[in-house]
């Protein structure tokens, strides 16, 4: 469709060469050209604008729900009954949850960022995924104390995640040893008692015939 007229003008008239009207129809379908890339470049930046702005309404929207969704994580981890603590690659205590600190007696501004060997001593080496066994805790005091450790392994890309579950078991320690002869007593009044008949003795002959 025409978009309007190209004129040319000179000061005295003439006829023009064929390739003079050849130059002015290349000309004016240049002009043309300008103008659609002219419009089109509008309609591209409007659509660009909207794209940012959808863009921008969903990362609030996966900002709000990864907000809530790491609060909702975070207060499980804080209410977990058991010690709950992550370390990197190098060691370096990244979370600590409260039964942590009620286990170790550290606040969480002197642990986190420090070695996980500050609360369980020995080899990092050794605490690999799948680890599970009885290990010794030391706390804030100095003091050391028997644990239940269990350790796993988040991977996120190339980073390595430790995540260890504590469990005090003290209790568990301070109480085995009174168990066994409990337990032992139990098992032996457990056995069957002799009949009430055992050992007694049989009747004689003669008492048999007198009966008879």
């Amino acid at each position: 469709y025409r978009l309007g007229a190209l004129s040319v003008m000179d000061r005295v008239p003439r006829r023009l060469e064929p390739e003079q009207l050849d130059a002015l129809r290349a000309l004016g379908r240049q002009a043309v050209a300008q103008l659609e890339i002219r419009r089109q470049v509008r309609e591209l930046d409007r659509t660009l604008a909207e794209v940012a702005r959808a863009e921008d309404a969903l990362r609030r929207t996966m900002t709000g729900a990864l907000t809530a969704s790491e609060a909702q994580v975070r207060a499980i981890v804080e209410n977990v009954a058991d010690g709950f603590v992550t370390y990197g690659e190098g060691g370096a205590i990244e979370i600590y949850n409260r039964a942590a600190e009620r286990l170790f007696g550290y606040p969480p501004s002197h642990v986190v960022g420090r070695s996980i060997e500050m609360l369980v001593p020995g080899s990092i080496g050794d605490l690999k995924d799948g680890f599970h066994a009885e290990a010794e805790g030391r706390r804030a005091d100095g003091s050391r104390f028997p644990i239940d450790l269990a350790i796993s392994e988040m991977c996120e890309g190339d980073r390595h995640t430790f995540i260890a579950i504590v469990r005090d078991v003290t209790a568990t320690r301070q109480t085995e040893p009174r168990a066994s002869p409990s337990t032992t007593r139990s098992r032996r009044s457990s056995r069957p008692s002799a009949a009430p008949w055992a050992g007694a003795a049989r009747p004689s002959g003669a008492s048999r015939a007198r009966r008879r």
